[in-house]
């Protein structure tokens, strides 16, 4: 039993979930995106790679195609304004995704401590009984982006601020990925 009740704590902790808020540019024409490169915008190599990857994976399900921009770019590499054009074109880039991290910090709340009711049947007998379990703590982690997606001209066509509540990087990227496909495809951005 407790067993079970540490595996059910591990994914409860372990889920995320976004909100966001978006708006899309009045002055330029929206584009019919078909594959952008997406850029996050992060110290981390490791973090940027994962961000990106998610990201990238997510949009793929999608009638627009993400790619990652390290599978294109070399991190340490200095690249000409000519250089990166090739690039894109070679890559068929139409616009670009651009994720900044603007904020993390953790919050904590205490669960109180609660009682489980345990049935067991046995022949003509049953028996019931409550098992409790002490209160506990539980850290989130808390984070907020900013999230745009430009033209191939860097003009900014939607944007938006997104903020992903979880402690799981991984989750947190999936949620903030989902959630802003779904806001895109709201806005009428994609289909």
């Amino acid at each position: 039993m407790k067993k079970l009740l540490i595996i059910s704590l591990f994914f409860l902790s372990s889920c995320a979930g976004t909100q966001i808020q978006s708006s899309k540019s009045e002055n330029f024409q929206i584009p019919e995106f078909k594959k952008v490169i997406v850029i996050a915008a992060c110290a981390d190599l490791k973090e940027k790679q994962e961000t990106e990857n998610v990201f990238s994976k997510e949009l793929n399900h999608t009638a627009l195609k993400g790619i990652s921009y390290l599978s294109i770019f070399l991190p340490e590499k200095k690249y000409t304004d000519k250089e990166t054009e090739t690039l894109l074109n070679k890559s068929s880039i139409d616009g670009s995704i651009v994720i900044i991290k603007t904020a993390e910090f953790k919050s904590e709340r205490y669960v109180s401590p609660q009682f489980f009711d345990m049935a067991v049947m046995s022949g003509s007998h049953d028996m019931f009984y409550g098992t409790p379990m002490e209160g506990y703590y539980l850290t989130e982690g808390i984070t907020e982006y900013k999230i745009s997606l430009l033209d191939r001209k860097n003009n900014k066509i939607w944007c938006a601020k997104a903020t992903t509540k979880g402690s799981n990087k991984r989750m947190v990227y999936k949620s903030l990925a989902k959630t802003t496909i779904k806001k895109l495809r709201k806005d009428g951005i994609i289909h």
